[in-house]
């Protein structure tokens, strides 16, 4: 059990880089993490434990996952269950492998995490992604990921997990490899014809259903493309036939409801040429 005097700075230290959202920006999850951190911040490493596991079962946000199973190994730890803290110290490695404990951290905790992560990664060969996410793509158009991963074990596959706007569900699926070794998956456009951005992430899992790597490494901070409404087609065409024909029967493509305008300048009242403009919309 740490001094008093030592758990006091400590957790100063540690609650100075606790980021903490506004209410109302927070859902119950995110609510619990924050409740959590606290309680370890007070000394309540049992409330702690209880408030993060809560927390953990009702899938807070990705922003929030790593700071979640941070704080349950400290608590863990803090009770003497260290089975239990590498436990979730190797969760948190899955998730986020690159992952280094804060500055001013607890010798106990930090001789443990040290264990835990040269473990890891001696039975984890390192993974080199190749991958360029697209900035945009049109609405009613597919997002094609393609994507190298090389060092993946035998039995591994690829999942993407992708969310529409701040508030969507996820969803995940599975990517398909080629005989050049390249990953692939097609996703389908979102619902509706407003702009949106869509997150998303990749994570390599073994046979065993254990991740192995995710891209990018960092959680909370997954790839985002921009869908946008597609540009509209435009023609423009010198006719010899009468502006008024142009005008009928833009009329009656209107009434028909296809998706197509009708724009016309006159060449003069004596039924010259016009430049007609056609326009493929929404």
């Amino acid at each position: 059990m740490f001094s008093r005097l030592r758990v006091k700075v400590v957790l100063l230290a540690l609650l100075l880089r606790a980021p903490v959202l506004p209410a109302q920006q927070v859902g119950e999850p995110d609510r619990l993490v924050d409740q959590g951190i606290q309680a370890y911040l007070q000394g309540e490493y049992q409330e702690s434990c209880s408030l993060l596991r809560r927390a953990l079962a009702a899938q807070p946000t990705e922003e929030k996952l790593v700071g979640a199973l941070q704080y349950l190994a400290f608590s863990q730890l803090a009770l003497g269950r260290v089975e239990q803290a590498e436990s979730t110290f190797r969760r948190l490695l899955r998730l986020q492998p690159d992952f280094q404990l804060p500055v001013v951290t607890p010798p106990k905790i930090a001789r443990v995490f040290t264990r835990v992560k040269r473990d890891w990664e001696a039975t984890h060969a390192p993974v080199t992604w190749q991958h360029q996410p697209p900035a945009r793509v049109f609405l009613g158009a597919s997002l094609v990921l393609n994507v190298g991963c090389s060092g993946a074990p035998a039995g591994a596959h690829l999942l993407v997990h992708w969310q529409d706007g701040e508030r969507g569900i996820w969803n995940q699926q599975q990517l398909r490899r080629d005989a050049t070794g390249t990953w692939s998956v097609a996703l389908p456009s979102p619902a509706g014809n407003r702009a949106l951005v869509r997150r998303y992430y990749l994570e390599l899992v073994s046979a065993t259903g254990q991740v192995l790597a995710r891209l990018p490494a960092a959680a909370g901070m997954p790839f985002r493309v921009s869908f946008q409404p597609a540009e509209p087609v435009v023609l423009e065409k010198e006719s010899s036939t009468p502006w008024w024909v142009w005008a009928l029967l833009g009329a009656v493509v209107a009434g028909a409801g296809t998706g197509l305008a009708i724009g016309l300048t006159a060449g003069g009242p004596s039924g010259g040429t016009a430049l007609v403009r056609i326009q493929v919309v929404e």
